[in-house]
C-alpha cells in the first residue's frame, strides 16, 4: 500500500521521477528521497505515532516509494551484477550442455544404433553360414564309427592284397614249385592272386604294401589342395597307380600263363589283357586303393568338423560379445542424454528464479530490514518521549513485528540460526 502524503506535511525532499519506457495508462511513481530516522521521527510526531500511518509508512519503505536519500545504491547494484554474471555463466553452461546434447541425439546415439544392428546383422550372417555348410558342422558318431570301421578293413585287406600279390608277380619260383608240385598242393601253385605262401616266407614283398599306401596318402593331400594345378595333379597319381597295378596284374597273369603252359594246359601265344585274372588284379588293387584314400580324406573332414564347429561357437560368441559391448555403449548415450537434459532443465530452472529475484522485493530483504530499522529507530525515538505511551508503544510494536514476520522471515531465520550454530 502507498501512502499518498500531502506534500507540505512531508519534510523536504527530492523526487526523481522514473523515466523507463512505460506504457501510459501505468500510474507515475515518486520515489521520495529522506533521512529516514529524521522522517520516522517527524512522521510519528506529526500523527501522534499512530500505529496505521507506521503500517503504511512501513508499506511505502518495502515498495521502494521512500528511500533514504543517505543510502548507497552501490550494494544494490552489486547483487544486480553478481545475479547478471551469475545468469550469463548458467546461460552459457546451458548452452553447452544443449550442444552435448545434440551431439549425443543427432551422432552418438544414432551412430550406437547403427553398431547394434551392424552386430546384429554379422551375428545373423554367421549362423547363417554355419546352417548352409554342405558336410554340416556337426560331427556325425555313427559316420565316423563307420568310417574307422572300414578303413581299418580296407587296411588290413589292402595290405594282405599286396603282400600276396607282389610275391606271386615277383618273388615267386615257377619252376620250383613245379618240380614240387602233386596232387596235395596243386590247387596252390595256381592260385595266384591270393597266395597263402607269400605270407610263410620273409622277403622284400612285406614292404611293398608301403609304396601304394605312400601314393594313396598323396593323393589324399591332392584331393584337398587349392593349387590351379589340382586336377592335373589327381591325374597324374590315379595314373602312376594304376600303372603299378596293371604291371602287377600282368605279372601275375604271365607266371600263370607259364605254369599252365608248363603243364601244357595252355598254348605259348598268350595274350594278357584277355584274362579276367588281370581286370580281378586291377579292381582289387586299384579302386581299392582309391576307395582308402577317399575314406581317409572322409575321416579328417568329420573330424574336422569338431574344429570348424569349436571355430563358428567362438566367432558366435564374439559376435554376441559385440552386440552387448554395443547395445551398453548405446544404454551408456541414452543415460547421458536423460541425465543432461535434467541438469538443462535444474539450470534453466535456476535462471528464471534469479531473473525473478532482480525484480523480487524478497531479494533485498537486508537492504528493506536496515531501511525499516532506521525509519523505525526514529519512530521510537519520538514515541519514547511520549507521555502514557505504554499502549500507543505495544501497537506499534505489533505492526512491526507482524511486519517483520510477513516480509524479513527468511533472514530473521537465519539470525536466530546463527547463535544456535555458535
Amino acid at each position: 500500500m502507498i501512502l499518498n502524503i500531502p506534500s507540505q506535511t512531508l519534510p523536504q525532499t527530492e523526487e526523481k521521477k522514473e523515466t523507463a519506457n512505460q506504457p501510459s495508462t501505468a500510474p507515475v511513481l515518486h520515489k521520495i528521497l529522506v533521512s529516514l530516522r529524521n522522517f520516522g521521527f517527524t512522521e510519528a510526531g506529526r500523527t501522534q505515532a499512530d500505529p496505521v500511518v507506521l503500517a503504511s509508512h512501513l508499506d511505502d519503505i518495502r515498495n521502494g516509494v521512500i528511500v533514504d536519500a543517505g543510502e548507497s545504491e552501490e550494494e544494490q547494484e552489486k547483487i544486480r551484477q553478481d545475479v547478471e554474471i551469475q545468469t550469463t555463466a548458467l546461460e552459457k553452461n546451458r548452452n553447452e550442455k544443449l550442444s552435448h546434447l545434440q551431439e549425443k541425439e543427432q551422432v552418438d546415439i544414432p551412430d550406437a544404433e547403427r553398431k547394434v544392428k551392424a552386430a546384429e546383422k554379422h551375428l545373423l550372417e554367421i549362423k547363417i553360414e554355419k546352417e548352409t555348410l554342405k558336410d554340416g558342422t556337426k560331427v556325425d558318431p555313427l559316420n565316423l564309427y563307420l568310417y574307422w570301421t572300414i578303413f581299418g578293413a580296407t587296411t588290413l585287406f589292402l595290405y594282405g592284397f599286396y603282400v600276396s600279390a607282389f610275391h606271386s608277380a615277383f618273388f615267386k619260383n615257377v619252376a620250383a614249385e613245379l618240380a614240387t608240385a602233386n596232387s596235395s598242393n596243386i590247387g596252390e601253385l595256381f592260385n595266384t592272386v591270393f597266395n597263402a605262401k607269400a605270407f610263410r616266407e620273409i622277403n622284400l614283398h612285406w614292404l611293398a604294401p608301403v609304396i601304394f599306401f605312400t601314393f594313396a596318402v598323396v593323393l589324399h593331400i591332392a584331393y584337398e589342395s587349392t593349387s590351379k594345378s589340382k586336377l592335373v595333379q589327381i591325374i597324374t597319381l590315379l595314373l602312376i597307380v594304376l600303372t603299378g597295378d596293371c604291371l602287377i596284374a600282368y605279372f601275375i597273369e604271365y607266371n600263370s600263363h607259364q605254369i599252365q603252359v608248363l603243364n601244357g594246359m595252355a598254348e605259348a601265344d598268350w595274350k594278357f589283357y584277355h584274362s579276367p585274372r588281370f581286370y580281378l588284379v586291377l579292381f582289387l588293387g586299384f579302386l581299392t586303393c582309391i576307395g582308402w584314400s577317399l575314406i581317409l580324406n572322409a575321416i579328417k573332414k568329420e573330424r574336422a568338423k569338431s574344429d570348424l564347429d569349436s571355430v563358428y561357437k567362438l566367432r558366435i560368441s564374439n559376435a554376441e560379445k559385440e552386440i552387448s559391448e554395443a547395445e551398453n555403449k548405446l544404454n551408456d548415450f541414452k543415460k547421458a542424454a536423460i541425465a543432461m537434459k535434467s541438469e538443462i532443465l535444474n539450470i534453466e530452472c535456476e535462471i528464471d528464479r534469479l531473473k525473478k529475484s532482480l525484480t523480487s522485493v524478497q531479494f533485498n530483504l537486508h537492504i528493506l530490514k536496515k531501511r525499516i530499522s532506521s525509519f523505525y529507530s526514529g519512530w521510537m525515538t519520538y514515541l519514547t518521549n511520549l507521555a502514557d505511551n505504554e499502549t500507543l508503544r505495544k501497537m506499534c510494536e505489533e505492526v512491526m513485528i507482524d511486519f517483520k514476520h510477513q516480509y524479513l522471515a527468511p533472514i530473521l531465520v537465519q539470525s536466530e540460526a546463527k547463535p544456535s550454530e555458535n
